[in-house]
């Protein structure tokens, strides 16, 4: 599989402690739905 290859490949060259942390969050309508 050379797409699947190709990305690992590109997960892996990613700079690790760039990204923020996400986070879990409820997300609600202002009309209170």
């Amino acid at each position: 599989m050379p797409f699947y290859r190709n990305l690992m490949r590109e997960v892996k060259l990613m700079k690790e402690g760039i990204h923020p942390k996400y986070e879990q969050t409820t997300i609600r309508c202002a009309c209170g739905a």
